[in-house]
């Protein structure tokens, strides 16, 4: 698909925008974020939000290939997935960084006291492994093994979701919108994990 070509530097561009609009918001520039009473809790949350919503997308790239019968979507996988590990990076960096100021101890006693920081760092560890193989050269180095490793991206999305679920003290309606993106989006691929079951069987 030729529009690939050019849709992929555009998606590029376009997953650096609220990383910019964050820069820009931290600068007090025109263009950024307004970050409001609480600036370092602001960034946390949003560059969170944007590494779920990266990593949600990558999971539409095989209904739209399926759907399209174009396997050239998936092209954009590891754009997408990348990009979302790197928010979830800097999400979690600058919460230890700049919120406790690299503090072991409130590390710690920020995860007895608020559990569900303690699932979203399980899911970002999990995408260390598909963020290190999702080279060319690991694909034809692991071949099948690369697919089965690469699923742990369904427990990272899970655990990125509970993780913001937990967190939401009070109206608890985006994350439960971003929770049913996610079982929707799985509910999807049915057609393509009964055909994989009945090669199996």
């Amino acid at each position: 698909m030729r529009a690939i070509r050019v849709l992929k530097p555009t998606l590029i561009v376009a997953l650096c925008v609220p990383f910019l609009a964050l820069v820009l918001g931290v600068l007090q520039w025109p263009g950024g974020y307004r970050l409001g009473a609480n600036p370092v809790n602001f960034v946390i949350d949003e560059l969170g939000l944007w590494g779920l919503r990266f990593l949600l997308a990558t999971l539409i790239l095989t209904p739209l290939r399926e759907f399209s019968h174009d396997p050239d979507w998936l092209r954009l996988r590891r754009t997408l997935g990348l990009s979302a590990f790197a928010y979830l990076s800097v999400h979690l960096l600058f919460y230890v960084g700049v919120d406790l100021r690299f503090s072991l101890k409130g590390f710690l006693d920020d995860v007895r006291d608020y559990p569900w920081i303690l699932v979203g760092t399980a899911g970002l560890v999990g995408m260390i492994p598909l963020a290190i193989t999702s080279t060319d050269r690991w694909l034809r180095r692991l071949k099948q093994r690369w697919k089965q490793l690469h699923r742990i991206v369904y427990v990272a999305v899970l655990l990125g979701c509970w993780h913001f679920f937990w967190q939401v003290k009070k109206d608890k309606t985006e994350p439960l919108v971003y929770g049913a993106v996610f079982v929707g989006l799985m509910v999807l691929r049915l057609p393509a994990v009964t055909r994989a079951l009945r090669r199996v069987f």
